[in-house]
């Protein structure tokens, strides 16, 4: 019996070195992929983010998308026609975002 504890610690103890790399990496890809579920659960069902906070994010990006319309600079006419349609209605978004944010926040 003492034999056989001999042979089963000895092969346990290189089973456990040759797999030891490969379970940590396992267990680095199981813990990121369960902490992308949560973080991807806690944003989609904007569990953090309340009214306020949520119409206030909304106002950097219809301006990014203003602005950017306005500087690109192209020479494909159906891209620039679609530029320049961008601008205005995202400048009216913009507007109301912020009129909302006046009148509801404050």
């Amino acid at each position: 019996m003492g034999q056989h504890r001999k042979v089963m610690g000895t092969s346990w103890s290189r089973f456990a070195a040759m797999y030891q790399g490969q379970v940590i990496k396992a267990a680095i890809i199981v813990l990121a992929t369960l902490l992308a579920g949560i973080f991807l659960f806690v944003n989609r069902g904007q569990a953090l983010i309340g009214d306020d906070e949520f119409i206030k994010s909304m106002v950097p990006p219809h301006s990014v998308a203003t602005n950017n319309s306005r500087l690109a600079s192209t020479d494909i006419p159906p891209t620039r026609e679609l530029a320049d349609k961008i601008i205005p209605v995202q400048a009216r978004e913009t507007t109301r975002i912020k009129r909302e944010i006046d009148n509801v926040l404050q």
